[in-house]
């Protein structure tokens, strides 16, 4: 699987939790992080192998976010996986499309919804034509 920060070379970073004073949203879930609520930052520096050019980028995410991360790092293999945050999403893809996981599975819940036809689960007045089709939940 390409990921986009394989061109890249962490320069240095920084991940903390860290508590905000104000609402946050999570970069991944999209979800409001309350004011007084933890959440994880990560800061870094990152130089791009191919032409030197270096950049900052910083990233916040709930703390439910960082675990899902930590799960779906643990079921896919290195080569399947993009460690790229923001990218949770695709990666939850790759782990049921590759058989990892299956639709049944807490990330797949929390973040994709599966039709009930593509589920095998016809509900009734339903075709009974499959259409294997993700769609996307706007969390």
């Amino acid at each position: 699987m390409y990921c986009p920060c394989d061109d890249l070379v962490v320069v240095f970073r920084k991940e903390i939790i860290r508590t905000t004073r104000r609402e946050r949203q999570c970069e991944e879930c999209h979800q409001i992080i309350p004011k007084g609520a933890q959440y994880f930052y990560w800061f870094g520096k990152m130089a791009n192998c191919s032409n030197g050019f270096e950049h900052t980028a910083d990233f916040r995410m709930c703390l439910q976010c960082q675990a899902d991360w930590d799960t779906v790092l643990e079921l896919l293999p290195e080569d399947e996986s993009c460690h790229c945050y923001g990218k949770l999403e695709d990666n939850i893809n790759v782990a049921l499309e590759n058989g990892h996981i299956d639709e049944n599975h807490p990330l797949v819940q929390r973040f994709l919804k599966i039709e009930p036809e593509a589920a095998g689960q016809l509900e009734p007045g339903l075709s009974s034509e499959p259409q294997s089709q993700l769609v996307l939940e706007g969390l």
